[in-house]
């Protein structure tokens, strides 16, 4: 389809399950739809996403950690299609709980 290799499918995979999982926290720790004032609440949270997020990314950039956990880089059209795969679920979750709101308050 898109010509990608074995190890760079298994790259994006990688990054795609572990930076939305972090991400997804958001999403999943409340039913209502998510707020900026929401986010910006927990700090502890936040400071932990942060956190998590550089190591993520780190193992894909750093080469002597890119190669300890046997990923391959990636070109800017796979990191693009990282980050779409990443906050899609996030997007598509937070907008079917502003639909099921909005159906229950009319």
């Amino acid at each position: 389809m898109l010509g990608y290799s074995l190890a760079v499918s298994q790259t994006m995979s990688f990054l795609v399950l572990g930076l939305g999982s972090i991400i997804d926290i958001y999403a999943i720790k409340t039913r209502a739809p998510l707020t900026l004032s929401a986010i910006a609440r927990n700090i502890r949270l936040n400071i932990a996403v942060i956190v998590a997020v550089i190591i993520m990314i780190s193992t894909a950039i750093i080469p002597i950690l890119r190669e300890a956990l046997s990923l391959t880089t990636l070109d800017g059209q796979a990191w693009v299609i990282c980050t779409i795969a990443i906050f899609l679920p996030l997007v598509l979750l937070e907008t079917r709980k502003r639909w099921v709101l909005a159906a229950h308050t009319r």
